[in-house]
């Protein structure tokens, strides 16, 4: 609400100064025009701007609310429920009068993300027949036009449509394929609210307070000066380019190729770039809040899959972020990364399966569903163009989370392994009629042992008898590994995969254990860095002892005689003592450094402790070493308080330096 009021007040003192006399008629935003669906069943919001003071009904069917406008020109009010069904014609009365025909009720969604949600119906599978066979007045479509801006609008570009064979083909296609499943099955009518843009990333489409709160989108911010700089060079680098090509063609007496259109002073703004954080919601969400919607459809991700750790988090900040703008707990679907690209020839790790898994983590947010894809891609297509069966899946995802059908929406989704002998049994939830393997044996799984080398596995489905059909699981093994722990499915951005349920719906990618791609890189070199730290503490305890030890020796001489055998002059206990601190510093930094910081606290917590004792080490010896800087330049003598301190602190601290050292054996021994 204090989003729509900020806007509203802005966008006034412009249309003020800019329109003159007729800022004084009702208007309404483009999301409210003829053709339109509205919500059934909730309370709806319309708003608009008038005169400041001016006094506005509205009025649809025998639904009728009066308010008057603010100071700065906005007004909202709230009609009463509606029921499915129409046509109905609203009116909106002030000063002037707007008359809005052809009104559905039914059920609206708002269709958003990047290309593939964009991709008309013209470019999907069966285009032709598809569009000859698009007679559904009842769904009616709202696309929003592209647009970026580095502050919150107040209104789009675009106007309602009717789904017909004349309209229908510059639809989105995923879009559309979805609303005709929804609109099939509830028999109501449809209204998608589609707002999509090609080569988007996620931060783009958050609002500025999840920008700067959630660190995650903290670091895409910090990295907008990059990408203005790239995008600067790239424009120099076609430039020349086209030049060079240019040059070349006069030479040789060939036509000189089309000059790449120079960007305008706009598209270099960066504030209004439609890859800047934020920018694709001030201009093409923020500007629909609050109409009421049945939920949100997301196909997006193939721009963000370098970075499947900051999906992680991204992606239900930005369902928290939409949900908040519109104030309600609105049900939210969205669509797997599908197979894309060449096929593995062994098993590995992969981006965009890290990424699927990054999606796929996003279930734990209360009503969510998720469209899987794994099946329906193109290996050299990013854009395939099955999105009849993608929207198809979007709506089962729709329908058992927004409308709590009793139905199979999902296809296999693994729960849990255990490992029996040389085997490990999955178990999956979404299991349907039961699991089922096309075209033979279970495909797509890979196996390992704790070495962490997967290798191709073989698999067989096994119903649990007597129990429902939906704990069937999948027994997977290989003769190259006997003691497995852990599995993997499909994980690969084009994999072999071929697990379903009974009802045709694929078995989404996972994995079982959770090993990090990048520690694993990490770990091959670790052992050798763990052995350096150690020797090199070894080493530091040597000198230790060895300064100790002549400390003690100083401590008790008299009259220069010692009872220890031999003599030390103060010159060889400093350098020794020296020495000491100055490989137990650097070690302790090394360790910080190298360990702790590739390891966090794995295993069970491991490197955790090998960091507070290593902190304590550091505190434990720094009033060491003050008592040993002050015994360098004061005889011991009869005055043994400050020797003996020293030396019980040494010894605590190196029993310490032991425990360390005991840490980083068994550390080794582990990662080895």
């Amino acid at each position: 609400m204090r989003l729509f009021a900020g806007v509203c007040r802005v966008v006034w003192c412009v249309a003020a100064l800019s329109a003159g006399p007729a800022a004084a008629d009702v208007r309404l935003p483009a999301i409210f025009g003829d053709h339109m669906v509205l919500q059934q069943g909730v309370t709806l919001p319309v708003w608009g701007w008038a005169a400041p003071g001016e006094e506005v009904t509205v009025r649809i069917g025998d639904r009728a609310a009066c308010t008057t406008a603010d100071a700065s020109g906005c007004w909202r009010v709230l009609l009463e429920p509606l029921k499915a069904g129409g046509p109905m014609e609203m009116t909106v009365s002030g000063r002037n009068t707007l008359r809005l025909t052809n009104v559905l009720a039914g059920e609206v969604w708002l269709c958003a993300g990047q290309s593939n949600m964009a991709m008309p119906v013209r470019e999907a599978a069966d285009a032709d027949r598809e569009i000859v066979a698009a007679t559904f007045p009842s769904i009616r479509v709202f696309t929003v036009g592209n647009a970026a801006s580095d502050q919150p609008q107040a209104d789009v570009r675009g106007r309602w449509v009717e789904c017909s064979p004349a309209t229908v083909a510059d639809f989105s296609a995923a879009g559309y394929f979805f609303g005709r499943e929804l609109s099939q099955t509830l028999s109501v009518p449809v209204g998608l609210v589609v707002a999509a843009m090609g080569a988007t990333r996620i931060e783009a489409w958050v609002s500025g307070r999840t920008l700067n709160t959630v660190p995650v989108y903290q670091a895409a911010v910090a990295r907008c000066p990059e990408i203005q700089r790239q995008y600067e060079e790239n424009i120099a680098a076609a430039a020349q380019g086209w030049a060079k090509a240019a040059e070349k063609a006069r030479a040789e007496g060939r036509p000189i190729p089309e000059k790449p259109p120079a960007p305008s002073p706009a598209d270099r703004d960066w504030r209004n770039s439609p890859g800047r954080p934020g920018a694709a919601f001030n201009a093409m969400v923020a500007p629909l809040a609050p109409l009421a919607l049945a939920g949100v459809v997301w196909y997006q991700g193939e721009a963000n899959v370098d970075w499947p750790r900051d999906y992680r988090h991204q992606l239900p900040s930005l369902i928290a972020d939409w949900r908040a703008a519109w104030n309600s707990e609105l049900p939210f679907v969205f669509a797997q990364l599908p197979n894309f690209g060449p096929r593995l020839q062994q098993p590995g790790d992969d981006p965009w399966a890290e990424f699927r898994e990054a999606q796929a983590s996003a279930l734990s947010v209360p009503r969510t569903g998720m469209a899987v894809t794994i099946d329906i891609g193109d290996e050299k297509n990013l854009h395939p163009p099955n999105k009849q069966e993608v929207g198809r899946r979007l709506a089962l995802a729709a329908l058992a989370t927004a409308y709590r059908k009793a139905l199979v929406y999902s296809g296999p989704m693994y729960e849990s392994m255990s490992a029996e002998g040389d085997r490990i049994r999955l178990r999956f939830r979404h299991g349907g009629g039961g699991l089922v393997a096309r075209g033979g044996r279970p495909t797509g799984f890979a196996i390992a042992a704790d070495d962490r080398k997967f290798v191709w596995a073989e698999a067989e489905i096994q119903a649990a008898a007597g129990a429902a059909k939906d704990a069937a699981a999948v027994r997977v093994w290989s003769p190259q590994v006997h003691r497995p722990v852990a599995v993997r499915y499909a994980w690969a951005a084009n994999p072999e995969c071929n697990l379903y349920n009974a009802e045709g719906l694929p078995a989404a990618p996972f994995r079982t254990d959770t090993w990090d791609p990048a520690e694993q890189k990490a770990r091959k070199r670790m052992p050798t860095v763990v052995w350096i730290h150690l020797t090199w503490m070894l080493l530091a305890v040597a000198f230790g002892t060895w300064a100790g030890y002549l400390g003690l020796v100083r401590a008790t001489m008299h009259g220069g005689k010692s009872p220890l055998p031999g003599r030390y002059t103060l010159r060889s206990h400093k350098w020794a003592g020296i020495v000491f601190y100055a490989m137990l510093y650097l070690g302790l930094g090394y360790a910080a450094w190298r360990v702790e910081y590739h390891f966090g606290a794995e295993p069970a917590g491991l490197w955790a402790w090998h960091k507070r004792v290593g902190l304590a080490i550091g505190a434990i010896y720094l009033p060491a070493m003050a008592l040993g800087i002050q015994m360098l330049y004061r005889p011991a003598g009869v005055r043994r308080a400050r020797p003996i301190i020293h030396m019980l602190t040494n010894f605590t601290a190196c029993t310490l330096i032991a425990v360390q050292i005991a840490l980083a054996v068994y550390a080794a021994g582990w990662l080895n």
